[in-house]
This record gives C-alpha cells, sequence and structure tokens, in this order.
C-alpha cells in the first residue's frame, strides 16, 4: 500500500513550475516588445521579491531560536550517532512526544538505520544492536512477546528530517554533473575559470554561493533563448504567452538539441528555483514538487545517499500521523529576521549559529569547556555585539543576500555565445562548444525516471538503506566506452561476468580452475575470462 502511494505521489502537480516559467515568459515578451538593450535576470529583481511566485507559509511572529548544550561528537559513525540520540533524549524525552532532528545525507542514513536496528527490552531493560537478536532474546526468554515492535525500539520517539540546505547543495552538484561537458565548462571559461584547478574547483561545485549563480546564469540565458522564438510568434499573433502555450508548441519542434535543452531548464534547473523559492518562503507545496521533479537525476546518476533520503522522506510523510505531518509541513524552514522571502533549514540556520559561536571563540585551540561556555552565552554576547556596533554606527551585512548582485550582463554574454555557436539550431546532439553527446543522452530523463520507478519496486521487500547502483548516464561517447570497457570493472563484476560464462560453457574443468582463479588478482581473472571467452567462440 505504502509503494503505490509514492508511486502516486511521484505525479505530483507542476502548477509552480508552470507558474515560474510563465514568469520568464512574460519577461522576455515584455523585453522583445521594448528591444532597449537591457539584459533580464534574476539579479536584476528585487532580492526580496524574487521569491514572490510562491506563497508565504510563514507565521506571522518572528521564531525564537535557542542553543543548546552542544554533544562533542561527529555523527559520521553508529556508534557516534548513538550517543548524539543519547544526549538529545537527555534534553528532551521527558518535554515531548515526537524529537524532530534535522540533518544532512550521511547522518541523516546511518541515524534512521540507528533507529530502525537498535532495540531495548521493556522487562529487563537489555539493549540489541540488531532486531534479529533482539526477537532471538523475546523467544528464548519469553519477554514482552505481546509488546509491538515499534514500541521496542529504543529511539521510537525521534523523527529524522533531511536538512533543507544539503539537499539544495546535492541537488546544485548534480546538475553540475549533468551539464558541465554540455555547457557550464564554457559558461566557466566566460566567467574568468581559466586554469585547470580553478575549473576542477567550479566543476566539483565547491562554493556553493558561486555555483547558485553560475547555475542562475544557465537557467536565465538557455530559458530565454528557448523562449525566444515561442514569445515572438505569440507577440505575432497578438496572442498571449503560457507555460501550456509554450509545451503544445515545442511539440512541434523536431530539434533533438532544442527539445533536449528544453526538458534540462524547464524541469531539472527550474525545479532548483522552485525549490530555493518554496524554502525561502516555507511553502512545502513547492518544496516537494520541487523534489519530486527533480529526484530522478539522483537515480540517474546514482547518488546513492540522496536516492535513499528522497525514499525515506517520501515514507515518513506518507506514514507519520497527521499531527505530526502538520508540523512538518509547517515548519519546512524557518525565517531568523522575519522576513518572509529569508527562510532557511534548520541545517543552515545552525551553520550560522555555528559562525556566531566561532566568532566569539579566543584564540588558541579551544577545548570542551570553552566551547560549552560561549555555546551557552552566544545569545548574550550577541546583543552585546549588536548593541556595540549600533552604538559606533555600524551597518551588519545581510549574509542572506551578500553574494547577490545583478547578473544581466553575464546572461547577455552566455546568451551571445550560444547564438553565436549557432547551439540551439544544431541537427545532431552537440555541446555548447560543439563536440558530440552520447546518441542516448536524449532519453536522459526518462532512463532516470525508469531507475526510479525500478528503486521504489526494488526496495518493496527490502530495509530503506539498500544500495543498488544502475547503468549510469553517459553524457558523451568517451563515457559510454569508459563504463564498457571491461579493465575499468571491480572484481565482483568480473566475476559475474565469468561465471555467466560458465553456466554457458557447462565444463567443470573449468568450474574447478575458476574457484582457485577468482581468488587471484584482477589481471589474472581478466585473462581467465579472455579465455573462456575464446573458447566460446
Amino acid at each position: 500500500m505504502t509503494l503505490m502511494l509514492l508511486l502516486s505521489l511521484i505525479t505530483t502537480r507542476n502548477q509552480f513550475i508552470y507558474q515560474q516559467l510563465k514568469v520568464v515568459c512574460d519577461q522576455l515578451t515584455a523585453h522583445e516588445e521594448r528591444n532597449d538593450g537591457e539584459s533580464l535576470g534574476a539579479g536584476s529583481m528585487d532580492p526580496h521579491d524574487r521569491y514572490n511566485f510562491v506563497r508565504s507559509g510563514h507565521p506571522a511572529d518572528k521564531i525564537k531560536v535557542v542553543m543548546g548544550d552542544p554533544c562533542f561528537e561527529n555523527p559520521c559513525s553508529f556508534e557516534s550517532v548513538e550517543k548524539v540520540f543519547d544526549h538529545i533524549e537527555v534534553l528532551t524525552k521527558s518535554k515531548r512526544k515526537w524529537t524532530v532532528l534535522g540533518c544532512d545525507a550521511l547522518p541523516y542514513t546511518i541515524g534512521n538505520k540507528v533507529i530502525d536496528n537498535h532495540m531495548v527490552c521493556p522487562e529487563c531493560y537489555m539493549e540489541f544492536e540488531d532486531i534479529t537478536d533482539f526477537e532471538e532474546h523475546r523467544n528464548y526468554r519469553g519477554h514482552c512477546e505481546d509488546t509491538p515492535l515499534e514500541k521496542c525500539r529504543k529511539y521510537n520517539n525521534i523523527l529524522l528530517l533531511p536538512g533543507q540546505g544539503h539537499y539544495e547543495i546535492n541537488m546544485v552538484k548534480a546538475l553540475f554533473k549533468l551539464l558541465w561537458d554540455i555547457g557550464l565548462i564554457d559558461l566557466a571559461k566566460m566567467l574568468g575559470f581559466s586554469s585547470i584547478k580553478a575549473l576542477q574547483a567550479c566543476q566539483g561545485a565547491t562554493n556553493h554561493h558561486k555555483s547558485w549563480q553560475i547555475l542562475q546564469i544557465f537557467m536565465f540565458a538557455m530559458a530565454q533563448e528557448l523562449l525566444k522564438n515561442y514569445c515572438s510568434e505569440q507577440t505575432n499573433k497578438n496572442e498571449p504567452v503560457s507555460a501550456v502555450g509554450y509545451y503544445q508548441w515545442l511539440s512541434g519542434v523536431q530539434n533533438h538539441n532544442y527539445a533536449l535543452m528544453s526538458e534540462i531548464v524547464f524541469t531539472y534547473c527550474l525545479a532548483l528555483h522552485v525549490f530555493r523559492a518554496g524554502v525561502r518562503r516555507n511553502n512545502t507545496a513547492a518544496i516537494q514538487t520541487a523534489k519530486v521533479k527533480f529526484s530522478p537525476l539522483f537515480f540517474g546518476l546514482n547518488m546513492s545517499f540522496y536516492m535513499e533520503t528522497f525514499v525515506r522522506d517520501l515514507f515518513v510523510r506518507v506514514q507519520c500521523p497527521p499531527e505530526v505531518l502538520a508540523f512538518i509541513e509547517d515548519n519546512e524552514s524557518y525565517s531568523v529576521s522575519g522576513n518572509e522571502s529569508k527562510g532557511e533549514g534548520g541545517d543552515f540556520i545552525l551553520e550560522n549559529y555555528n559562525r556566531k559561536t566561532k566568532r566569539l571563540i579566543p584564540a588558541g585551540l579551544p577545548d570542551n569547556n570553552k566551547w560549552l561556555q560561549v555555546c551557552r552565552n552566544v545569545d548574550r554576547l550577541d546583543k552585546v555585539y549588536c548593541s556595540l556596533s549600533t552604538l559606533l554606527g555600524l551597518s551588519s551585512v545581510d549574509e542572506d543576500y551578500m553574494y547577490a548582485y545583478d547578473i544581466g550582463k553575464e546572461i547577455s554574454n552566455f546568451r551571445t555565445i550560444i547564438q553565436n555557436l549557432k547551439f540551439l539550431e544544431q541537427k545532431t546532439l552537440k555541446s555548447i562548444s560543439g563536440k558530440d553527446l552520447d546518441k542516448d543522452f536524449i532519453n536522459f530523463s526518462q532512463k532516470s525516471k525508469e531507475h526510479r520507478r525500478k528503486h521504489l519496486i526494488w526496495l518493496k521487500d527490502k530495509p530503506l538503506g539498500s544500495k543498488h547502483k544502475y547503468e549510469p548516464l553517459f553524457v558523451l561517447p568517451t563515457d559510454r566506452e569508459e563504463y564498457d570497457n571491461i579493465a575499468n570493472k571491480t572484481k565482483a563484476e568480473i566475476s559475474k561476468l565469468v561465471e555467466k560464462e560458465l553456466v554457458e560453457l557447462g565444463d567443470q574443468k573449468l568450474d574447478e580452475k575458476w574457484i582457485k582463479i577468482k581468488r587471484k588478482t584482477k589481471p589474472e581473472m581478466l585473462t581467465f575470462l579472455k579465455e573462456i571467452q575464446d573458447d566460446v567462440d
């Protein structure tokens, strides 16, 4: 039943995607009519208005953020995550029915496995790190036989949610993986990333603020080029533009490059933009629409942590009690300043507090006591800092928009590159710089959606944390060649190929020889594989 609900959720409505596409259409139509040489772009909007196409869900009153005592553990192992949970349980268990924790991908996946597997016997209070061991204990001792399994989980009142900020970071990284060879490398060079190391850093999306701006330039420039002909035709006919009208017009376009970029920009790039808007405005419908529209890319690129994160988050929202779901949806993000367009996920709010604490730490290597003192007094010390800044006439930096500036010129320059290279007029699949793309890349979105569908069905009888890899997306022909090259495969993959060949041969002597060779080195395994393939030929 849960699986069917998940599959039905994949057909989430596109109203936010359509709405923002209509905004771009209207801007471009007005620009073409005016034809005054001005550039369009996200940076040309008022920073506080750029996300107003999404309704705000922030409460009327400003929220109060309270920093608790730190737990001095790095939550990257089962043992350390359990210690963090114990620390939080001491602080919260007697005060609330549910404790909601936000975290990024690794603690999120490890934490959920700890919650699923750590059990405690209500009768003898013995603890177990595996459900199988707990079941053996119940059968052997006869303890808590009538108690539901859920009541025996050690951390059954802890609910984990993925941090919205880290989710966005990995959406950006996914788009960089997909688009680097297609056009982001050309945009990066245009922006001044010239050395090999600079391009590598850009490709890895190591600086989230810069990576976000690069994707904004790419999205608005490519969107305006994609919509130009449609908007021009509608203007000549004196008919209005619309997202539905554009997709009807798109169905008659035969150019593969055009169709490919339309799918990338108006599905995946726009989903990222809508996700940011939903977080800024605390709008759960926009956030979930964007997550579902974007999710195939995680499966297409085999980003296992966020494949699991996406599925687990859907399961939580389908299975949790109505009052818990209402709490989650009302608190997707928080605006500490009270501005309705400046919401952030709890993980990024914590990052801001971490910066405050680091600013207040004295010089030198701090010990745990020093960290504890600062964390317990950070609000008081921050008030002193703000009061002193006011007395001295120092204006505070608006961190949310300190990286924002008008990117209209960069959008215009990138549009010029697209036009000069006639990228959208190419009859075969090409990158902006003219490289051939893989022959099957036009179907990347359908392939990614199929991976997602298969993965949900594959999980039906398995734990949610189970990992499974699918055939990757091939952007360039060399990607496919490298993947198909048997020398690049792992020993496990080579073993499967050998065993498949042996089944067809049915030779007992070769089977016995393989038992010895399979424990040896990869080159010896490859030599044996070549021998048996020659025998088949």
